[in-house]
């Protein structure tokens, strides 16, 4: 089998008006752990803010970053639909991904962690927040 180490981080962006309650963003960001551990991958780091998320996983060669985006939004989509509550999640059409050196996992992985902090102070990484369709 080859070697590879590959790491993204993903930011998607969610429609207006998709606010979930905080226990089915709890459930959301459940599945798309378990999706990404489905996929062969593994979550390094996430954080769902009302308008978008971001990621940061470690996926192995033979999955493409635009089927595990597409597998992402598909299946959350559908867990939220499911619940039988009068919410939805709608992605926004695009998404954002960068590739992720080893060495910048920690500082990657900070960045997430501090996205309140972020925004709130308009300190974010134009790179990392960017949303094409």
């Amino acid at each position: 089998m080859p070697f590879a180490e590959l790491f993204y981080h993903i930011v998607l962006g969610i429609e207006p008006g998709n606010a979930l309650h905080p226990v089915t963003a709890k459930l959301v960001d459940t599945k798309i752990a378990g999706i990404v551990e489905e996929i062969g991958g593994k979550m390094i780091a996430h954080k769902s803010l009302d308008d978008h998320m971001h990621f940061l996983i470690a996926m192995p060669h033979m999955a493409s970053p635009d089927d595990i985006v597409a597998e992402i939004k598909e299946r959350s989509t559908e867990l939220v639909s499911g619940l039988g509550r009068n919410e939805k999640l709608e992605w926004a059409k695009g998404y954002g991904i960068v590739t992720v050196s080893n060495s910048h996992l920690e500082l990657v992985e900070k960045y997430i962690d501090s996205q309140e902090k972020r925004h709130l102070e308009g300190k974010t990484n134009a790179t990392l927040e960017r949303i094409e369709p």
